[in-house]
């Protein structure tokens, strides 16, 4: 299943003790697979977050609003937080509701860091991302959708990250092996602001991955 990421964040998970855990982010590899995924544990673990392994998580149920788990208790003992446990029980709350995830844990990214990104062509630009597109199938990160800019007004394209060739954090810019007559006639694909496998390999054969 495709997803973007903030659809995931607005599901939330089961514990084994039958306690639900809110998604909260991801991180993801640099090759942007996803490692783990973020849960607010919502009381449990004195309102930690913590990171789960992503390969423990199902296909999410969209119409319940839930992603399933397959973790033990034990094993959510030992999952770390993401970030240095407050002092205080508002400051967890406050922390929980409002902070952003760290950018990074370790050699992981979070997902959230990919939004914002300037993407360039040798020609001129893409356009920003806006959000990333997770196959939670196989954890891997297939799409971002892209605002393009001026160039093309008021559209939103997806872009495979194939196509991405390199990112440069410290600039918050990435080059991308297209051109800009590719990405404007390149096949819609959105049904109802959703990406299907049919319209994803479309998009795929059309830009020659996987061919």
């Amino acid at each position: 299943m495709l997803m973007k990421l903030h659809d995931l964040t607005t599901l939330s998970t089961e514990t084994p003790g039958g306690e639900a855990a809110k998604v909260r982010g991801l991180y993801l590899t640099e090759e942007m697979n996803v490692r783990e995924v973020v849960v607010d544990m919502n009381g449990l673990l004195d309102l930690r977050a913590i990171a789960m392994p992503a390969a423990a998580f199902g296909t999410p149920d969209v119409e319940a609003g839930t992603w399933p788990v397959d973790i033990t208790t034990e094993a959510i003992k030992g999952c770390e937080p993401v970030r240095q446990e407050p002092e205080s029980a508002l400051e967890k709350v406050k922390d929980m509701v409002f902070s952003p995830l760290p950018e990074t844990r370790g050699t992981l990214r979070s997902g959230e860091a990919y939004k914002g990104l300037s993407l360039d062509l040798n020609e001129g630009p893409v356009g920003r991302v806006l959000d990333i597109v997770v196959d939670t199938d196989t954890m891997m990160v297939p799409f971002v959708v892209v605002e393009t800019g001026s160039w093309l007004p008021d559209r939103q394209v997806l872009l495979p990250t194939a196509k991405i060739n390199s990112i440069n954090w410290d600039d918050g810019k990435g080059k991308v092996d297209a051109t800009q007559e590719e990405i404007s006639a390149a096949p819609d694909v959105f049904e109802n602001d959703q990406i299907t496998t049919t319209g994803s390999g479309t998009l795929l054969t059309y830009y020659g991955i996987g061919a």
